[in-house]
């Protein structure tokens, strides 16, 4: 199913910030996050209870329904604790995040979207954010008592999340339905859900502070609401029902995949600009970069920011897009990359961890690393940043010729290591010297056989 052009030009518009996810259970339960659905988990919890002794059969008229199940148990012992202890926190906590967080984690890194207001109690989505590396730009709200901490964009959890007290979760019927008008939670929707696109994702209940507060603000036309669901016939879509512009049978990860891609698309698009600038400003050969340009149009977004995070050798894993000098950077190593691919005569493939590969005709490939010092590092000190990036995603067996861009001359060699020996021969560790070549001694203008160039790379 294709997305409305306005969604995607939104999404992908410059200056980002026109776009809020919304999120529910359904977000967390496509594998490998492999939750399971509010009602399942009260079920569960609900005869624990009554195992327990906490409650009796018949006190919950609907055990499958996780606010009536709290209210109840709060009723009875005014604390909700014997109902959150008999969910899966540990779960929650250490969820593993799918396809579908990696990709709205990249969407918000690269602000093409503004918020992801999440309505679950797990860790997920967190997660994807922290093993990206998240940037101090976007904040993890986990509740009003970190509203100080609310900037541009995050990822709020309007109902608090798993770290978060638990008497503060918000489960209780009562508060669901009528604690959250002239607070704080009143306060996030009707800022999220003022946004020019506002996309309902794994929703199932009509949680009353998003199906009020879209109730009150579509009356002023300013936003389009979507709902994403494999399965939108659910209480959230009947109660929206008069005030969606569009439902979409999607699934989380295929959603956020979507709009990822249209944003990588326009990535890709700005670097050939870039690229083309670059080229003509310094006379250089302007039919290589198209090789390299392909081959990055076939990386998704997630693995777009980490390539760009490990050619910059940048200690977060990903590495959001800069318009500008950093795009600049990204435009020389392309033109470098496209005149090595041209002058071998070799396809081109970009891989896991920064990793370039060249095949010739013939079959036989070589593997190789790039790194940019943006103009201000010398190598003695990029590599560091290169050795320890591709140490960690690559091993000791890695490649250890460096293809690299944008460095200030060593005024000295750096000196080998005294106290460890290097043995080229070594089938454990192998090598352990980085091996540059610098662009300069492979431009166009630069004499040399393909022959030769071959054999630097793979040495």
């Amino acid at each position: 199913m294709a997305l409305p052009s306005e969604v995607l030009r939104q999404v992908s518009a410059d200056g980002g910030g026109r776009v809020v996810l919304i999120t529910g259970a359904g977000a967390s339960m496509e594998s490998p996050t492999d939750l399971r659905s509010g009602g399942e988990y009260s079920e569960i919890a609900h005869r624990r209870l009554v195992d327990d002794g906490v409650l009796v059969i018949g006190e919950c008229a609907a055990p499958w329904d996780l606010s009536d199940l709290a209210s109840v148990v709060y009723a009875k012992a005014q604390s909700q604790v014997e109902l959150t202890r008999r969910l899966p926190r540990e779960a929650w906590r250490t969820a593993r995040p799918n396809d579908g967080h990696f990709a709205a984690a990249a969407l918000l890194i690269e602000g093409a979207v503004r918020a992801i207001v999440t309505l679950n109690y797990d860790l997920a989505q967190q997660t994807a954010l922290t093993m990206l590396g998240c940037p101090p730009a976007v904040a993890v709200i986990r509740g009003p008592e970190e509203h100080d901490r609310l900037g541009a964009g995050g990822l709020i959890y309007i109902h608090r999340s798993v770290e978060s007290d638990e008497e503060t979760w918000v489960l209780r019927r009562e508060v669901l339905d009528d604690a959250w008008r002239d607070g704080w939670e009143e306060m996030i929707a009707s800022g999220a859900l003022s946004s020019p696109i506002v996309i309902f994702a794994g929703l199932g209940s009509a949680a009353a502070v998003l199906t009020e507060t879209v109730e009150r603000l579509s009356r002023t036309g300013a936003a389009a609401y979507y709902l994403a669901d494999p399965f939108p016939e659910s209480k959230f879509a009947e109660a929206l029902a008069d005030r969606l512009a569009g439902v979409w049978r999607l699934s989380w990860v295929d959603l956020t995949e979507k709009l990822a891609a249209r944003v990588c698309a326009e990535r890709i698009a700005s670097l050939g600009v870039a690229t083309a600038d670059l080229a003509r400003e310094q006379g250089w050969n302007a039919n290589g970069p198209a090789i390299v340009l392909e081959a990055l149009g076939r990386l998704s977004l997630v693995q777009l920011g980490v390539l760009r995070g490990a050619w910059f050798a940048s200690t977060a894993s990903y590495t959001l897009h800069r318009p500008g000098s950093e795009e600049r950077c990204m435009a020389d190593l392309v033109i470098a990359l496209g005149y090595v691919a041209t002058s071998v005569a070799s396809q081109l493939d970009l891989q896991e961890g920064g990793l370039i590969r060249l095949t010739r005709p013939d079959g036989t490939s070589v593997a190789f690393l790039a790194a940019h010092g943006h103009g201000v590092d010398r190598w003695s000190s990029l590599q560091v940043r290169v050795e320890s990036r591709h140490r960690a995603s690559l091993g000791l067996s890695g490649p250890r010729t460096v293809l690299v861009c944008g460095t200030r001359p060593d005024v000295t060699a750096t000196p080998q290591d005294v106290i460890r020996t290097v043995d080229d021969q070594d089938v454990i560790r192998g090598s352990q010297q980085l091996v540059p070549i610098f662009a300069e001694d492979v431009r166009p203008t630069t004499s040399g056989s393909a022959d030769d160039l071959w054999r630097r790379l793979a040495s």
